[in-house]
């Protein structure tokens, strides 16, 4: 990250385990104006992880993509309602609905693996499987599960933006579809720029350009030393029979 040039960021990470870290990349200058970063969607939580304002500042700008949760359905409405059995008066959180049934389907899915290879291969970690002999299609507290040939969830999904201490619907991507839908809030970048940013650090010439106050002044110099070197050979030229013309004095006034 710090010696690839690149300003698009992609963090693969918690944001619990993360506020360390992004502490010490923006010190380090790549959180802010001209970068872009690019969290998963369990930064749907990212408020939780810490209250600082220096924490609330450095994720002005990053944007994640979240799938489009049907919290009407029946186990949504279960899972609200035990939640606030469980802790009566407290927010129910962001990511909630997803976390749950990811561990649902990971649950499940080990209870699959059980039944197919036995309680004591699994244990020994000695079988073998891959994503769709563990996942299966259903319908959790998140709205439908389906997955596709390489394991992605089908689903529609919103691209969120945090800014201003809060979260933001910027486009919708429709399942069937590869066109963004423009919603209700713009896009806006680390630093508050609606505009996209471009992805690489801008090249700084070492060189004084024409163009430039310094590129003048040099350019400037650079013309009166050739003119007057110009016009020493040319005073040489005219005067080489001329003795004098190569004693030191001369050379020493030209």
């Amino acid at each position: 990250m710090f010696s690839t040039g690149t300003l698009i960021h992609v963090l693969c990470a918690d944001p619990f385990y993360s506020v360390d870290f992004i502490a010490a990349t923006k010190e380090a200058g790549l959180v802010g104006a001209g970068n872009v970063w690019i969290t998963p969607m369990a930064f749907s939580s990212a408020f939780d992880a810490s209250n600082t304002t220096e924490w609330y500042n450095a994720l002005e700008g990053f944007i994640y993509a979240s799938p489009l949760e049907d919290t009407g359905n029946q186990y949504a409405t279960e899972m609200k309602a035990l939640w606030n059995q469980q802790y009566p008066g407290r927010k129910f959180p962001t990511y909630g609905m997803l976390y749950r049934d990811c561990m649902y389907s990971m649950a499940e899915g080990l209870l699959k693996l059980v039944d197919r290879h036995g309680y004591d291969r699994i244990i020994a970690r000695n079988y073998s499987f891959n994503l769709f002999n563990l996942v299966r299609t259903f319908t959790g507290a998140s709205g439908a599960i389906t997955l596709d040939d390489w394991g992605d969830r089908q689903q529609d999904f919103v691209f969120k933006n945090i800014w201003n201490g809060t979260v933001h619907d910027t486009y919708l991507l429709p399942v069937e579809s590869t066109s963004l839908l423009t919603l209700d809030q713009p896009l806006r970048f680390p630093g508050g720029s609606t505009e996209k940013p471009i992805d690489h650090v801008p090249k700084v010439l070492i060189n004084e350009m024409w163009g430039t106050i310094g590129g003048t002044i040099l350019g400037a110099f650079t013309v009166g030393i050739m003119s007057i070197i110009s016009g020493t050979i040319v005073y040489l030229v005219i005067h080489r029979d001329v003795p004098q013309s190569s004693t030191s004095r001369f050379l020493s006034f030209a």
